[in-house]
């Protein structure tokens, strides 16, 4: 016997409800993509986790930040550094929750910097040791610094070309064509 659509959803949601009702979660996952609309603060986000092939996915969720949890997407780059953007992997304090219309929603309550942090300071190091591996001649770990063979180039006295690689968007580039 066939039944409609609001009846499944309702369905849908019950089971939902009785298994997520009143618990939050933390999850870990990677920002695949982010909208964020100060005006309304409001981020729509597209949390993905990623295999160990280029362009492999596991899994992938919409989720939402929305109300007085818009706040932490603000605390999260004052204490990072890093604006809130894709290809970050985070640490969220989430719910779930489905409506019969809008489906299956992920609210995130929270977005802990601590662990980006840590994120970035291992895909630093991760980087760092590759290069001391593949150019064991040209980079070099003395006293905990890094020295490479630029650095033993002698500067000239006046510079007169400088190179910037930055992300389209970022600040720091944004800023060095502007001033």
């Amino acid at each position: 016997m066939p039944i409609t659509l609001s009846e499944l959803n309702r369905s849908i949601q019950s089971v939902i409800e009785g298994t997520f009702s009143n618990k939050t979660f933390d999850l870990i996952a990677e920002i695949g993509q982010v909208n964020i609309k100060k005006e309304s603060k409001v981020a729509y986000l597209d949390l993905v986790e990623k295999g160990t092939k280029s362009g492999e996915f596991i899994a992938r969720s919409a989720a939402q930040i929305w109300g007085k949890e818009f706040e932490t997407i603000q605390e999260f780059e004052r204490v990072t550094g890093v604006p809130f953007q894709s290809g970050i992997k985070v640490l969220l304090k989430i719910n779930v929750h489905f409506h019969s219309v809008y489906g299956l929603k992920i609210n995130v309550l929270n977005v802990d910097p601590n662990y980006t942090l840590g994120a970035l300071a291992q895909a630093k190091e991760n980087t760092i040791l590759l290069l001391l591996e593949k150019y064991p001649d040209k980079i070099q770990r003395i006293n905990g610094k890094i020295n490479s063979y630029n650095q033993s180039l002698p500067l000239p006295r006046i510079i007169q070309k400088i190179a910037l690689i930055t992300g389209a968007q970022a600040e720091g580039g944004i800023d060095f064509v502007h001033e």
